[in-house]
């Protein structure tokens, strides 16, 4: 939460006290303590429809050799990232979100113990920007289709955020300042300044539900129906009045 004070004042840096260019010192913060006071909450809500999508996908493979665990994710991901270029995401819209490479040592299954052997696990997972919504499905299909054996999400959201935050925040202050008019006129008074604000902003995007794990190269998938929702940006304020 940010608390943004309606008032002129400076800020002490260290020892040194800021003022204007002329040398005067800045004028003190008003103290509010001594004032008729009301507190309000208030909620506003902005939504628009999604025109960006983030798709996380990667591959998990295991070899008795390190070095072809690599190989083999290596292939499995150029292949699956050269797909989503296809479909028209763009290369810096790709972006490798984690790389791991871990060994597992094999026990006996009916005596529990070490057997020697070594088995190698390589995890690479890449995160997409779609910025054409209506292809989801298709990259899906597409990197699946290209080794991909795991999604672990698809995610919607608004490319440019601002505006709808603005939205939100202004109808939050509203709500808020008609709240505060409701009380003060119950109790015979009305609201002046605002003292105080603090305000608080979340966004809901639609998620959609992870895929599970799927073969390697099995030929051509059929692109699975995906909806973006709306993606919606709420803001709550709590506004301090001088009445």
């Amino acid at each position: 939460m940010r608390v943004v004070l309606l008032f002129a004042a400076c800020i002490l840096a260290g020892l040194s006290a800021c003022g204007s260019e002329g040398g005067q010192a800045a004028a003190p913060e008003p103290d509010v303590r001594g004032l008729r006071q009301i507190t309000v909450s208030g909620t506003g809500v902005a939504a628009a429809e999604p025109d960006l999508a983030t798709i996380v996908f990667g591959v998990d493979v295991t070899a008795n050799d390190p070095a072809l665990a690599v190989a083999d994710a290596g292939a499995r991901m150029n292949a699956a990232m050269a797909a989503a270029r296809e479909q028209g995401v763009a290369g810096e819209d790709l972006r490798t979100t984690s790389y791991n490479l871990w060994s597992e040592d094999v026990y006996d299954p009916r005596t529990y113990r070490p057997t020697g052997q070594v088995r190698y696990h390589v995890s690479h997972f890449v995160s997409a920007d779609v910025r054409d919504v209506s292809q989801v499905g298709a990259v899906l299909a597409a990197i699946v289709g290209a080794g991909v054996n795991s999604v672990s999400s698809v995610s919607y959201g608004v490319a440019d955020r601002q505006a709808l935050q603005a939205s939100a925040a202004s109808a939050a202050v509203e709500n808020a300042r008609a709240r505060a008019g409701s009380i003060a006129a119950g109790l015979g008074v009305t609201i002046g300044r605002p003292l105080v604000i603090g305000e608080y902003t979340s966004t809901s995007p639609d998620m959609s539900a992870a895929w599970g794990n799927y073969g390697y190269g099995a030929g051509e998938y059929e692109a699975p129906p995906v909806s973006p929702g709306s993606f919606t940006v709420t803001s709550s304020v709590t506004v301090t009045f001088e009445i």
